[in-house]
């Protein structure tokens, strides 16, 4: 790698291994850790005297010292849990612990460049968390990163295998089963350049599911074998827990590819006060029944995503093999057996995303010494290139990748004595026409490159006698291949609000970056001298409209110790949410009455929940699933919702008694596993209500309708009957939450139109002014009733509208919803 002149590094940061890969932007090539191999396993050792061991050393403790040693940390990032080293007597978050492996990659490299990297692309799953987001990013800042950008695993998949063939007019997927965690994208790959479509997974599926299905079967046969039950909720086998599981990946990857195998140990081990010989023997089809529901359950989430792009799986072009489990035979049968389309196997599944986090990297011009140097003004694209000391200033812009083989350079010369501008191709075959310069100094030359590689041009300027005069820079490289569209959001994000629903900044599949701001209201004062944090704007991820089905991803606090003088319930508050193209997400809450802002208060770490609860909930969650069962009520077509949940509900069944043991990860696990339940329980609950919810419909598109066509707009007019078009399209899903979403938009449509009606604003002002006792301030309240009767009295009527509004704005929203939609403090 020495030779690369420029060199750019992805690192694909693993539940089970992770791995670096070095680009020049034309060849890529893994980085050899010290051992050298070119998979550094993602396992940590502290010992007792605070010696730090990562990567294969580490793993061969796994068996012998597992209470100083860790593994499969990735699942739990951002969770704020921490992981204890007995013999040290210390505890490392999930980001610490990261932080080391990215350092050991860190360090591979510098021996590979000569000097320490300090910019990397690293990957993270599509499904990926806020808070498991903020973490990786973390974990790289304490690793010595100091520009670090994150890729969707699944869209690095993709640039490697769309770098290394030719375009297709079809839609394609890429299949990626890490060690811990499922993702799929759906892409395309049109004049050049990659597209996600859509993408759909699952946090919690991997291999290291296979592995633990694996351990239930070893210890069954334990429990047959001893007379007594093993049992993963035991925490007095905790020790020999973690020595067993290390045994069932190795022999998972062996079993994968043969005709049955076994589960040993060299050593017995102690349990129960005996020592206990591991040797169990496995049959190929008994481990094809363990492991092919796993498989199923990823098809599964595929055929969901299809679905959900109207597509059948034959209308695939065909689907990229990435992640470890991937090279077993039985994995690959079941997915053709399936889905029934061609897998491609011709890049290495270990290395892929990796490698397209290096090529990401080499687009975005992330080298490994940092970002290029900023242009000068007026060519924002312009792209660092070797200069021609002496020569005529040239100010460029053009792509560092580009999908068509004739792409175009614009320039810009301040030297009017030259004429007309050539390039000639590095290594020839390509010489452009002498390009007329135009009187403001421009110009733009059209290059030839050459297909799926970098070509390096020189730059030459002529004047008006024709002698050559030198340009600086004097020489530019652009390369062709696939460019990246901006990448979706893969979980609609926004704030969850007072009265129980969602206040949504970006929908699943806005493209990324993106920035918006709301103008929300405090349901609550603040006073100086409460506690600390005194109002919270909570930040939740999730499909559906109710706040407490989603995903507490994080929340802004509004400190009372930053408030001067009291700031009344219904205090106007923005509150900006901005993503980055990574899916980093940074969020300021401003309050405007006083100029106050909270920058930086955001705590993207996922909520704790005690085991005792999350017993409790699964007792209640599987009782509701009972009840719906025998409900004849139920839509026929929300029956395979059921069957789900109640399959969910058994792997949370298994999940918590590992977690009784003392395992972390199944504990994380429940927990997400619990509010998946909650939500496709709530969503099957709504279609007993169908006939019903049809009905207020109808109402409501009628009297909506009535308002629109008397006092709205041509806007309104139009939106309106998109609206009842999104509305038909959701009933024909039989999407409750959908459906439901779209209603409240044809509703306020109707409010909009209906409060322009002089009469309707001054009876709703009436019955607002009956409620002066519930309203947060009784005394603001009144003087708005006061002055609305005067308005009222002198026929003000966009007076009294405004005051209807601030009227409305004091009533509190319902102290249980509130609670429920995680104690938030702000309202519409």
């Amino acid at each position: 790698m020495h030779a690369m002149s420029v060199t750019y590094l992805g690192i694909d940061l693993g539940t089970t291994n992770s791995v670096a890969v070095l680009s020049d932007g034309e060849r890529a090539a893994p980085v050899r850790t010290s051992d050298g191999g070119i998979l550094l396993p993602s396992v940590v050792r502290i010992d007792g005297r605070a010696n730090v061991t990562v990567g294969s050393r580490a793993r061969r403790f796994l068996e012998t010292d597992p209470e100083n040693t860790r593994g499969e940390f990735k699942r739990l990032m951002g969770s704020g849990r921490k992981l204890s080293f007995r013999a040290n007597k210390s505890e490392k978050s999930p980001e610490e612990l990261s932080a080391l492996v990215l350092s050991a990659l860190r360090a591979d490299a510098e021996r590979a460049l000569g000097f320490a990297p300090t910019a990397a692309v690293i990957t993270v799953p599509a499904l990926f968390e806020l808070p498991q987001i903020r973490a990786t990013g973390e974990a790289a800042r304490l690793a010595g990163f100091e520009r670090v950008e994150h890729l969707q695993e699944p869209v690095a998949s993709a640039l490697t295998a769309g770098w290394k063939r030719d375009e297709t007019p079809a839609p394609w997927l890429v299949y990626d089963l890490g060690g811990g965690t499922f993702d799929v994208s759906m892409l395309e790959t049109r004049e050049g350049v990659l597209r996600v479509v859509d993408h759909d997974g699952d946090n919690f599926l991997g291999g290291r599911d296979m592995d633990a299905r694996l351990l239930d079967f070893v210890l069954g046969r334990l429990g047959e074998m001893h007379g007594r039950p093993f049992r993963r909720a035991d925490p007095a086998l905790a020790t020999m827990l973690r020595k067993l599981r290390v045994a069932c990946e190795d022999a998972k990857i062996e079993l994968g590819a043969a005709r049955g195998g076994a589960v040993s140990l060299a050593e017995p081990l102690l349990a129960f006060g005996e020592e206990i010989l591991v040797d169990v023997a496995i049959e190929a089809d008994e481990f094809e029944r363990l492991v092919l529901p796993i498989v199923d359950r990823s098809v599964e989430v595929c055929e969901r995503l299809l679905a959900r792009q109207g597509l059948a799986p034959r209308q695939l072009g065909h689907v990229v093999l990435v992640g470890g489990p991937t090279v077993m035979p039985l994995l690959r049968r079941r997915l053709e057996e399936r889905l029934g389309v061609s897998l491609l196997t011709d890049i290495d599944p270990m290395t892929a995303v990796a490698e397209g986090a290096a090529l990401f990297a080499a687009e975005h011009d992330l080298s490994t010494r940092g970002p290029a140097p900023s242009p000068a003004p007026g060519a924002s694209a312009s792209k660092a290139t070797a200069q021609t000391p002496g020569g005529s200033r040239v100010w460029l812009q053009y792509p560092s990748v580009s999908g068509d083989l004739y792409p175009f350079v614009v320039g810009r010369l301040e030297d009017k004595s030259i004429v007309s501008v050539r390039a000639l191709r590095e290594g020839g075959g390509f010489e452009s026409a002498r390009e007329k310069v135009d009187e403001d100094g421009s110009f733009v030359a059209q290059l030839e490159l050459r297909p799926r590689s970098a070509s390096k041009f020189r730059l030459s300027g002529f004047d008006a006698s024709g002698n050559e005069r030198a340009l600086e820079p004097g020489e530019l490289t652009m390369r062709h291949g696939l460019s990246l569209a901006d990448p979706p959001l893969s979980r609609t994000i926004g704030i969850a609000l007072a009265d129980g629903t969602v206040a949504v900044y970006f929908e699943r599949g806005a493209p990324l970056p993106s920035r918006k701001t709301f103008r929300l209201r405090t349901v609550l004062s603040v006073s100086p001298g409460q506690q600390v944090n005194a109002l919270s704007v909570p930040i939740v991820q999730g499909e559906v409209t109710f706040a407490h089905l989603c995903r507490l991803v994080g929340t802004i606090e509004v400190r009372a110790d930053a408030i001067t003088s009291v700031l009344p319930a219904g205090s106007p508050i923005d509150v900006v949410l901005e993503l980055d193209r990574g899916g980093k997400l940074s969020a300021t809450a401003h309050i405007v009455d006083r100029g106050v802002s909270f920058p930086g208060t955001l705590n993207l770490v996922s909520p704790d929940a005690p085991l005792k609860e999350l017993e409790l909930q699964l007792g209640h969650l599987r009782a509701k699933t009972e009840e719906l069962y025998t409900d004849a009520s139920v839509d026929a077509a929300a029956r395979p919702k059921l069957v789900s949940a109640d399959s969910l509900l058994d792997i949370a069944t298994s999940e918590l008694e590992a977690a009784s043991g003392g395992d972390a990860d199944a504990l994380e696990k429940l927990r997400r596993l619990l509010i998946d339940v909650d939500a496709s329980l709530a969503d099957v609950e709504a279609t007993k209500t169908w006939p019903d919810l049809d009905q207020r419909a109808m109402d409501v598109i009628g009297w909506v309708s009535n308002w629109v066509s008397r006092t709205g707009t041509d806007v309104e007019r139009r939106t309106l009957d998109e609206a009842v078009r999104s509305l038909q399209r959701a009933r024909a899903t039989k999407s409750a939450a959908d459906f439901g979403k779209r209603l409240r938009t044809i509703e306020q449509l109707g409010n909009s139109a209906a409060t322009r009606d002089p009469d309707v604003v001054a009876r709703w002002f009436r019955d607002l002014s009956t409620r002066v006792a519930e309203s947060r301030d009784p005394r603001a309240a009144a003087r708005i009733v006061s002055e609305g009767e005067q308005a009222l009295r002198r026929g003000d009527q966009e007076r009294v509208r405004q005051l209807a509004f601030s009227l409305a704005n004091l009533l509190p929203p319902d102290e249980e919803d509130r609670l429920r939609a995680h104690g938030s403090g702000v309202e519409r």
